[in-house]
């Protein structure tokens, strides 16, 4: 009996150390999880700031290709007499497509993928361009931008789009100025 007594101090050293390993690895475990939870936000950040700058480098590409390639393209079509059903035809189709884009890109900035700052750049080009409306110069055969809008927005399945541009026509220019939520604020007093 007299050796189990004995004994029975040498364990509980044993014990406390293996306790003690045991909080350690825990503590361990949770900081490598900590650091682990850090570089994923970070990755993921920086993910989403590249989708970002993919997406508004696509927009660019897309939007330089309409409206200087094709325009241009369609317009040396118009000015050489080529049949002109078939430019009318690539005309109007190109307003669909530049004011699908246009829609696409109020769409991302509703959803906050493109930034208030950029996108409200984009909205005074809009601007610009509806108020130099007599210039033929930016028309695409013989079709003004004015007249493009017309036609374009007749196709357009979204009235809040359509209201939207509408506004940046009339150089509201509250209605993008202070990102989507201003948009949205007006919206909603006014729809």
């Amino acid at each position: 009996m007299n050796s189990k007594l004995e004994s029975k101090p040498e364990l509980e050293p044993k014990s406390q150390t293996w306790d003690a390993l045991n909080a350690i690895g825990t503590i361990v475990s949770a900081l490598i999880l900590l650091v682990s939870a850090v570089y994923a936000y970070q990755a993921i950040r920086v993910s989403e700031k590249s989708d970002r700058i993919n997406l508004l480098g696509d927009l660019q590409k897309r939007y330089d290709s309409l409206r200087y390639d094709e325009r241009e393209k369609i317009n040396e079509d118009y000015l050489a007499n080529k049949d002109p059903r078939a430019i009318q035809i690539k005309a109007n189709d190109y307003y669909y497509r530049f004011w699908d884009l246009i829609s696409e890109e109020f769409s991302d900035w509703k959803q906050g993928i493109i930034e208030p700052d950029i996108f409200s750049d984009w909205m005074r080009f809009r601007q610009r361009e509806w108020g130099n409306n007599a210039d033929t110069n930016s028309w695409v055969a013989g079709i003004s931008y004015q007249q493009g809008w017309a036609s374009a927005v007749t196709n357009q399945q979204r009235p809040e789009f359509a209201g939207f541009m509408e506004q940046v026509f009339k150089t509201n220019d509250d209605v993008y100025a202070h990102g989507p939520g201003g948009w949205n604020s007006w919206y909603k007093d006014h729809k």
